[in-house]
């Protein structure tokens, strides 16, 4: 009845009576229950009502005068959030009345020390608040005193964490993003602090046994806030806190809870705000490592206390550990990758048999990006000030200890690391439980580029390192070439010749077509020769006797996928000088490609068909 009376269906009924009436049934002690029952009777007059027009609201607020701060706000939110269902916009009047009600609870507090209990009232005002206040326009938002605000939300985000109370920890938490968003944006240097001192909060709740997942999702809520308004600050308002130390702690927030992370399939299969949330992150800390002394010795540290929180049944923190240290790699010292970094990373590059799927792509990818930055580091070096791979490290082996080593440079560790990461790619051909064939192609080609780099820099563009070792000498990317042919070969003339040893030769077949992109041309010209060879192999799946009529007819379909990677690589990744030497080869074996795959029985005019299609395919696209 009271929503009825509320909302003047009948004439009789005056809403600023009604209103009186009904904020003066409840009486304290305040709890949660009359009090959001008081709300609802509002929020349903404005559904109700046909025009909730500001004639209408205006009557409803002047019923409210004199009451108790904590119904006044009870009322007003209950018609703002009613407004908002309507998508009405929602008078200043009605917003102002939300926000005097809850600075004058929070006034009572400002003396005293605040002892949260769940049936204050200050706390029933913030869980109120946090349903009204974000539907409130920002401008008048801050006429509230924000850093008061965040610091009695957090106290009540903590107390509803240790009491297992997570009934309004989302709200709360919304209100507290855009309290501190709010507050950064135009009050900085307070913003910054009082955002630590929240996130410190959470990072404290998340380092506890057993984080509730409810927390997960506060932080990912509340650190998306704070970060995306942190990194608009400028540095000339910084104070002793600055964007690099909430990245820090979000961070460290986020490891804490890293078995919650697993359950949603890691950081890469994760919900978008949490993936967001953790990038966003990362990229402060990279960002801020590139232009700062300060911020580079942050970054070495952070992995530091990353792979010092390792233990080795804890797989899910590894994970994490890993997916960060990939971002942070262009940021991080030599050192720590040399010593850090790799030492975390090694053990699981063979199988994740001994590890998880995750912490097993994870390593590899971390891998991939010591080499891109080594390359990309390789392309600003002029070549006569390239250094050269120390005579006394053996290729494939890192630092020993005591040796009396000049500062090992990231390129001339890179070049320790290619060969032996190229036996574990060739080792992870097979395709049992391994990498993908995607992922198995793409690192390839990574390594054999940085191979290129590393062994003869560009003197100027990057664009140049593909063909900037045209004169043939031996080199690391030719030692990765005649790694995989020497290995795909092996398997071609095993006598053991099942289906998985098949699909390992195909798998190796692909990755050095992956891999012609990134080579110089002698060594393309060399690649492209092994790929002639192959595809006219009578018996394409190998030579081995326990072929049965499923793996020929499979290798059919390998042949066939192997001349698409062809097509794919050539007309979309080789670069220019290159593709004269590739389309030269093209046109030169043209012919056989359309003999090697004619079904048995094609008649000589269906093979040319075939040749012609083809011819005409290729050369529309060039």
């Amino acid at each position: 009845m009271l929503p009825l009376r509320l909302a003047a269906v009948s004439a009789a009924d005056s809403p600023t009576s009604v209103a009186a009436s009904a904020v003066a049934v409840v009486q304290p002690p305040f709890s949660l229950v009359p009090l959001n029952t008081l709300a609802n009777a509002f929020r349903q007059a404005v559904h109700i009502r046909k025009r909730p027009g500001p004639e209408w609201t205006h009557s409803i607020l002047n019923g409210l005068e004199g009451a108790h701060p904590v119904l006044r706000l009870a009322a007003s939110t209950g018609l703002v959030l009613g407004l908002a269902d309507k998508s009405v916009t929602i008078p200043t009047r009605v917003q102002d009345h939300a926000i005097i009600a809850l600075a004058q609870v929070m006034a009572m507090y400002t003396s005293v020390e605040w002892d949260h209990n769940s049936n204050d009232t200050l706390a029933l005002s913030l869980i109120l608040a946090a349903q009204s206040l974000p539907l409130i326009s920002s401008e008048r938002l801050q006429a509230l005193p924000l850093p008061t605000l965040v610091n009695l939300l957090t106290v009540s985000l903590v107390f509803a964490f240790t009491q297992n109370d997570f009934s309004s920890v989302s709200s709360l938490s919304r209100l507290a993003g855009l309290s501190l968003s709010l507050l950064l944006d135009t009050h900085p240097e307070q913003g910054l602090a009082s955002a630590q001192e929240c996130l410190i909060s959470l990072r404290d709740l998340a380092a506890r046994p057993d984080p509730p997942k409810p927390l997960l999702f506060s932080t990912v809520m509340i650190s998306d806030s704070v970060l995306s308004s942190a990194v608009y600050i400028p540095p000339s308002r910084y104070t002793e806190i600055t964007p690099l130390d909430l990245a820090h702690t979000t961070l460290h927030t986020l490891s804490h809870m890293s078995n919650l992370i697993a359950d949603f399939g890691g950081i890469h299969d994760a919900f978008k705000e949490l993936r967001k949330t953790t990038y966003l992150a990362l990229d402060i800390l990279a960002s801020a490592s590139a232009s700062s002394e300060t911020a580079v010795a942050a970054t070495n540290a952070f992995i530091n206390e990353l792979v010092q929180a390792q233990s080795p049944l804890d797989l899910d923190k590894k994970a994490f550990a890993l997916v960060c240290i990939e971002q942070l790699v262009p940021a991080s010292s030599v050192g720590t990758i040399v010593d850090k970094v790799w030492n975390l990373v090694e053990p699981h590059l063979s199988s994740p048999t001994t590890s998880n799927r995750q912490v097993y792509e994870s390593a590899h990818s971390v891998v991939l990006a010591i080499f891109a930055r080594a390359q990309s580091e390789s392309a600003s070096i002029p070549a006569t000030q390239h250094p050269e791979s120390d005579s006394r490290i053996d290729k494939g082996k890192g630092r020993s200890k005591g040796d009396d080593f000049p500062t090992l440079t990231l390129i001339s560790f890179t070049r320790t690391l290619l060969p032996s990461y190229t036996q574990t790619l060739i080792q992870n051909s097979s395709p049992n439980d391994r990498l993908t064939t995607t992922q198995l192609c793409m690192a390839f080609e990574a390594t054999a580029r940085c191979a290129v780099a590393c062994d003869k820099p560009a003197a100027t563009t990057s664009s140049s390192i593909s063909f900037s070792m045209d004169n043939g000498e031996d080199s690391l990317a030719e030692m990765i070439i005649e790694d995989i042919i020497t290995a795909a070969r092996t398997l071609e003339n095993s006598s053991h010749n099942d289906s998985d040893s098949r699909e390992q030769l195909h798998r190796l077949r692909l990755s050095l077509v992956s891999c012609l992109s990134a080579l110089p041309v002698h060594l393309l010209e060399r690649a492209l020769e092994e790929c002639k060879r192959v595809l006219m192999l009578p018996h394409f799946g190998g030579s081995g006797g326990d072929a049965d009529d499923e793996d020929r007819e499979g290798d059919g379909e390998r042949r066939e996928a192997l001349i698409q990677a062809l097509y794919k690589e050539i007309l979309e990744k080789v670069g220019d000088r290159e593709k004269d030497v590739v389309v030269k080869w093209w046109y030169d074996i043209l012919g056989d490609f359309a003999a090697a795959t004619a079904a048995v029985g094609d008649d000589h005019e269906s093979r040319m068909g075939r040749e012609r299609r083809w011819g005409d395919w290729f050369r529309a696209r060039l």
